[in-house]
């Protein structure tokens, strides 16, 4: 049995950060590391980590234990820390691409059935380092929610008001 995957990215719209504080809470729930473990279970380790260089995408699973998931927090919490430091945080902001992957017959849900490989293909399509004045930071790819479509998150910078 053959199946044809149809996947439609919708955007929605960039989303700033209030202060400190906000960038550091989403962060949390980003790399699944906030104190009450809200977001994280099983599926956790099936969430990727993905850093777009020029002509290299770096895609790093999720890792399984809090210490190393707190470790990718710190560090790209460094790496936006200039940004946050030197008061302009207004041009960091959260980009949400959500991926609808269904069965192109029957419109069943097919996000089961793409393996690693397939996702991390399918991922390094949709995430461009830059586009309409907007350059990538890193972005982390949510796959651990049974009730909610994967979708990606991409923290950018952006000098757009939007």
């Amino acid at each position: 049995m053959t199946i044809t995957i149809h996947v439609r990215c919708e955007l929605s719209k960039k989303v700033g950060f209030n202060d400190k504080d906000h960038l550091v809470h989403f962060l949390n729930y980003l790399f699944r590391t906030d104190k009450k473990q809200k977001w994280t279970n099983e599926l956790t380790t099936n969430n990727v980590f993905l850093m777009k260089k020029p002509n290299e995408l770096y895609v790093i699973s999720f890792p399984s234990s809090m210490e190393e998931r707190l470790q990718l927090r710190d560090k790209m919490y460094k790496l936006v820390s200039g940004i946050v430091e030197d008061n302009h945080l207004g041009i960091l902001k959260n980009d949400i691409m959500y991926l609808d992957v269904h069965d192109k017959e029957t419109g069943d849900n097919c996000e089961h059935l793409l393996h690693a490989r397939q996702v991390e293909e399918l991922l390094s399509d949709v995430i461009e380092t830059e586009k309409n004045g907007t350059e990538n930071v890193f972005s982390v790819a949510h796959l651990d929610q049974k009730d909610s479509i994967y979708h990606v998150h991409t923290v950018i910078l952006s000098e757009d008001k939007e």
